[in-house]
């Protein structure tokens, strides 16, 4: 399965007022980043593939009607601030289990 996020609005000037691809989520294990990390890799694993990029982190997943961490799930991002983008690795009891692609043009 891959999943589409858009965005309605403007698109730059080629496409002032298009519908723009902002991201993009999978939990296929067909696919695989360059480093060969995908769904069903753990924690660890990442760790060790990305461990000298230059921009990662790890965060707790919260429960958004209690705002409360759940201590089985989190989120391993790799940020590239030169490319405008965010890869973002979903852990469930730190293993993958959802990879997102997605722009992060910021403000």
């Amino acid at each position: 399965m891959i999943g589409i996020q858009l965005y309605s609005g403007y698109g730059g000037q080629a496409n002032p007022d298009g519908i723009v691809i902002t991201g993009m989520t999978t939990t296929s294990k067909k696919f695989k980043t360059k480093s060969g990390m995908g769904i069903g890799n753990t924690k660890d694993e990442l760790i060790n593939a990305y461990r000298n990029y230059p921009h990662f982190n790890v965060n707790p997943a919260y429960d958004e009607q209690t705002g409360k961490s759940l201590k089985q799930a989190g989120y391993f991002t790799l940020e590239d601030d030169d490319a405008g983008t965010q890869l973002i690795f979903k852990l469930t009891n730190n293993i993958v289990t959802e990879i997102t692609v997605y722009i992060n043009e910021g403000c």
